[in-house]
């Protein structure tokens, strides 16, 4: 009997561990409204630091085009949701589920735009087949999706060549 009232009370101090130490570990990561960090987010102090990291090959475009490069593009919220949007619509017609966007670098061709380097993005995403898969070993996302379009023409900084923060 000793012995059963001791496992039954391991058992009950087992519960309330696991009770206390996952209902505080949610508690933490999902306080009042406030929504978790996703994978990759960086302190503004990273940012700096690869900002800062691109100064070497910043100054070497500079030289080929003769210009203050632009170093960033900015895309407003209600512009990315509408892309995010139309992007995942175009996917699903051309028979692709879209899993995430692809940023490349690009630059106009000289005389447009001053021939800046810009900043684009394309969604990526694999394609529908009608054989299932309970495994999807593919874990950096689908490939860019074979004619989706993408999103360009975001604004840039100010003045262009401007270092991260601005």
């Amino acid at each position: 009997m000793k012995k059963l009232a001791l496992l039954l009370l391991g058992i009950l101090l087992g519960f309330l561990l696991c009770y206390f130490f996952f209902c505080k570990a949610a508690a933490l990561t999902e306080e009042e409204g406030v929504p978790p960090k996703p994978k990759g987010a960086i302190t503004s102090i990273e940012a700096t630091k690869l900002s800062h990291g691109f100064d070497s090959r910043h100054a070497v475009i500079g030289e080929y085009i003769k210009a203050n490069d632009n170093r960033s593009s900015w895309y407003s919220l209600d512009q990315i949701n509408k892309f995010l949007a139309h992007a995942a619509y175009e996917a699903g017609t051309l028979n692709y589920t879209m899993d995430g966007v692809r940023i490349y670098v690009g630059a106009y061709a000289p005389g447009t735009n001053n021939g800046y380097t810009t900043m684009f993005m394309v969604p990526t995403g694999t394609p529908n087949r009608q054989e299932g898969s309970m495994l999807n070993l593919n874990l950096q996302g689908g490939g860019d999706i074979p004619g989706g379009g993408g999103l360009n023409y975001g604004g840039a900084g100010d003045p262009p060549n401007s270092n991260y923060p601005q």
